[in-house]
């Protein structure tokens, strides 16, 4: 999980004095988990690359509708059960469900035939795709297909996060490796693969995440 992006993390400002903090159960938390706030960081850092070729392929994919991921072969995937319910007004899905709009932001998201489809915004490179029941009023994900470097406990927690964060814009805590100790390390981490959709850092699992009060 440690090696999944090697993105380069360029600070605006070289030695940019960064303010984490971790917050326990309690008041200050809206969330019931621990979390490192890791917003000075993530809110604050530019992405980029100084390899043309990829700034060109991120470019170019911003013109895709993803309907390509449909025929995606995932024959040397794994799949992982699971039962992630959401909320739906019971429009019709089919496209774009998310589509990154700047390089500091990691993900695009699709859907076709009850897929989604979540893929690297800088490669195009297919990391989810779920099967979904689309009711009229609510999303149910049934089933994550993913490649077997990708570990079955982390993913649920993962397709979470992205739905959770991109398809609701809501600001939500994601699950870290426990590798990782410094508050700088995680936030760098955190930057890397979910760019500046990244909010709070948390080593719990995350699918019995709740919001107890507004911060």
């Amino acid at each position: 999980m440690l090696n999944w992006l090697k993105n380069k993390v360029t600070p605006k400002k070289e030695e940019k004095q960064y303010s984490f903090k971790w917050y326990e159960l309690g008041p200050e938390n809206p969330f019931n988990k621990r979390i490192l706030d890791i917003r000075s960081l993530t809110h604050t850092t530019l992405s980029g690359s100084k390899d043309k070729e990829i700034v060109e392929l991120y470019s170019k994919l911003r013109q895709s509708i993803g309907d390509e991921y449909k025929d995606y072969d995932v024959t040397e995937f794994i799949s992982t059960e699971t039962n992630l319910v959401y909320p739906h007004n019971g429009d019709e899905l089919c496209g774009i469900a998310f589509k990154s709009d700047c390089m500091e932001c990691k993900w695009d998201v699709y859907i076709y035939d009850n897929y989604f489809y979540f893929t690297k915004s800088w490669t195009g490179e297919l990391i989810f795709k779920v099967k979904a029941q689309i009711l009229s009023d609510k999303i149910i994900l049934d089933e994550i297909i993913h490649p077997s470097c990708e570990e079955k406990k982390d993913v649920e927690s993962e397709v979470h996060f992205l739905m959770k964060s991109h398809l609701f814009g809501q600001p939500f805590p994601h699950n870290i490796p426990n590798e990782l100790t410094s508050e700088k390390e995680i936030a760098i981490w955190s930057f890397s693969r979910y760019g500046n959709l990244a909010c709070y850092a948390t080593y719990e699992m995350i699918t019995d995440t709740v919001l107890i009060n507004k911060k």
